[in-house]
């Protein structure tokens, strides 16, 4: 799966009920060179994934919509909703 879209995958995964989930997001350093920190937990997760309900991921990018992919798709390889990739 292709990083960009994780957590648009993240957010219809939610929209089709197969957890909750929620998000964070913080800006640091200049407006010029800001780095984005975003973090993923699951309040909720069906029972045919792997139980991480509490657990925090984080990611971080160059831009909000980078840090919010990296932080779902680490989120959702810990819960197995997809492959980790190489």
């Amino acid at each position: 799966m292709a990083l960009a879209k994780t957590y648009m995958y993240a957010h219809n995964l939610m929209q089709a009920g197969h957890f909750e989930f929620q998000t964070a997001d913080v800006a640091d350093g200049p407006r010029n060179a800001e780095i984005w920190t975003s973090s993923v937990w699951f309040n909720q997760i069906n029972p045919v994934y792997r139980q991480c309900v509490g657990q925090i991921f984080v990611g971080t990018g160059r831009t909000k919509a980078e840090a919010r992919d990296m932080a779902a798709y680490t989120a959702l390889c810990a819960i197995g909703a997809i492959a980790r990739s190489s």
